[in-house]
């Protein structure tokens, strides 16, 4: 699975762009998402927040992403044979951010912060196939 990809040289203007968060609280699942959400929150980063940062949001939102992953696709994000995923993805977002900045860019254009969400996404997605439909179909 390969990590967002991002292009800081693109020319591309966005106009009007909302923040994924005011998107997303908009949808009727929001409840359940943020029970998630918070949940992994509490498990997998929390303890090393010392203060907020781009690169907290992007791994809150990573998280995020696999909340709406796992509902999407009907499954328990805490299942333990899940959980596999997690320290992944958030290695992938780490690895990233520090290239991402590098060239200047903004990480939190709300473009970006979509990619990033869409990255958990991905990932959860990605799982459902190589834990359970592969298995199915051979």
């Amino acid at each position: 699975m390969q990590p967002p990809q991002f292009d800081p040289h693109d020319d591309k203007t966005f106009q009007n762009l909302e923040h994924p968060l005011s998107i997303i609280k908009r949808d009727k699942n929001w409840k359940k998402l943020q029970d998630c959400w918070e949940l992994q929150i509490e498990k997998w980063i929390s303890h090393k927040i010392k203060e907020e940062s781009p690169l907290n949001n992007w791994e809150k939102l990573v998280l995020l992403g696999t909340c709406i992953g796992f509902h999407q696709r009907n499954l328990y994000c805490n299942d333990p044979s899940h959980q596999y995923i997690y320290p992944k993805i958030l290695m992938d977002v780490q690895n990233l951010f520090p290239e991402f900045t590098q060239e200047g860019s903004d990480p939190n254009h709300p473009d970006i912060l979509n990619q990033v969400i869409d990255f958990g996404i991905q990932w959860v997605y990605y799982m459902d196939w190589d834990l359970y439909m592969s298995q199915e179909l051979y």
